[in-house]
C-alpha cells in the first residue's frame, strides 16, 4: 500500500498514534492558522522531495506566502 504523508498521519490518528499539528493546504493563497516555524511539504510519492525543493522550512509568518507560492510552482515528481 502506498500512502502520501498526510494519509499516513490520518491513519495514525485513527488508531490513536500522536502526530504533529498539520494542515493540508491545496491553494497557493491559503493561509492556515499554525504556529511558526512550519515545514511545507509537497504531497508527492517521492523519496527525494527535499532535493527537488519539495520541502521548505518557514521560520517566520512573513515568509509564508512567498514560500507557499514557491512550493506550488515546483515540479517535484
Amino acid at each position: 500500500m502506498k500512502l502520501l504523508e498526510y494519509q499516513g498521519k490520518e491513519l495514525f490518528e485513527k488508531y490513536g498514534i500522536p502526530v504533529p499539528t498539520r494542515a493540508l493546504v491545496d491553494k497557493p493563497t491559503q493561509e492556515p492558522n499554525l504556529k511558526f516555524p512550519v515545514v511545507l511539504k509537497s504531497q508527492v510519492p517521492s523519496g527525494e522531495r527535499r532535493k527537488k525543493g519539495g520541502i521548505i522550512i518557514v521560520k517566520e509568518k512573513k515568509d509564508f506566502p512567498d514560500s507557499l507560492r514557491n512550493i506550488f510552482q515546483k515540479n517535484v515528481d
